[in-house]
């Protein structure tokens, strides 16, 4: 399952749904005072070796929370990233015009949550064969921000999943509107690692061994109350920690460090995507 799980989210990142449910302009992208909500951040509960063409190839090479060996997964608290994303985003995403960003936690409209959840399962329900099973909402597998839903976005993206992105815009935007919010950004991240630079070239020949940095894949979601999809991650989104580590045959223990490279890797995608939304909106 986990195997399966990790193709069909790398697949997903290649296969983009080509329409947005954009009804008009985004209210998000005026220049009156706005409040965002951050509605779901999850953390999926693995850390992945390699990447690309090499990420398919060692699929299997998965530390997950929960592993016999706990050698893998113990020292890796993947609560901590889900917090740590959840705060440098809306620190980022303050910045964008003239942006209150919040969580759905702060705003404190349980009633609003617990509305969007029961949409979020009927919505969940559309996303065709077994992707309904991969992308459940086990939480042994996922590690959410705020105790906030966990939103299965690989499906949200990919072709053939267009009922359930419409089902998915529409809980967002129902939600907006519950909350009096103007949008809410919903989100998963997954975390891993893989070489780089000169070190990447030459992997084939040194086995993985050489210079490495973490590597975290966000997908999200921006909708408006009006249920305009208003910005979406893109195709094979992923950024890289600032700070390099060394790797022995493609491997790197998953401890503190790794953590501590895991969360420079957030940090950098929370500057760059909130780049992006400010160029775009």
């Amino acid at each position: 399952m986990l195997k399966q799980f990790s193709i069909a989210v790398v697949l997903s990142l290649f296969f983009f749904a080509p329409a947005s449910y954009a009804k008009s302009k985004s209210i998000l992208a005026g220049k009156k005072p706005v409040k965002v909500a951050i509605l779901a951040i999850a953390t999926y509960n693995a850390v992945t070796s390699g990447e690309g063409i090499g990420e398919l190839e060692s699929i299997g090479q998965v530390a997950e929370a929960g592993s016999d060996d706990k050698s893998l997964a113990e020292a890796i608290d993947f609560p901590a990233f889900s917090d740590f994303v959840m705060k440098r985003y809306k620190e980022e995403l303050s910045k964008v015009k003239k942006w209150e960003v919040v969580s759905a936690s702060e705003i404190g409209n349980q009633e609003a949550i617990d509305s969007f959840r029961k949409n979020l399962a009927e919505a969940i329900k559309k996303i065709p064969g077994s992707d309904s099973k991969v992308f459940g909402l086990n939480p042994d597998r996922w590690s959410s921000a705020a105790n906030l839903p966990v939103v299965p976005l690989g499906s949200a993206l990919c072709k053939l999943c267009g009922n359930y992105q419409k089902a998915l815009v529409e809980a967002v935007a129902k939600y907006c509107n519950d909350a009096g919010v103007d949008g809410a950004w919903v989100m998963t991240i997954f975390a891993g690692y893989g070489t780089k630079g000169i070190s990447k070239f030459f992997s084939k020949v040194t086995m993985g061994s050489g210079s490495g940095t973490a590597i975290v894949h966000p997908l999200y979601l921006l909708v408006d109350k009006d249920g305009n999809l208003a910005f979406k991650s893109k195709n094979n989104e992923k950024y890289r920690s600032e700070e390099s580590f060394g790797m022995i045959g493609g491997k790197k223990k998953l401890d503190k460090e790794m953590e501590k490279y895991i969360l420079d890797a957030i940090n950098v995608s929370a500057e760059d995507v909130a780049k992006r939304v400010k160029k775009k909106i």
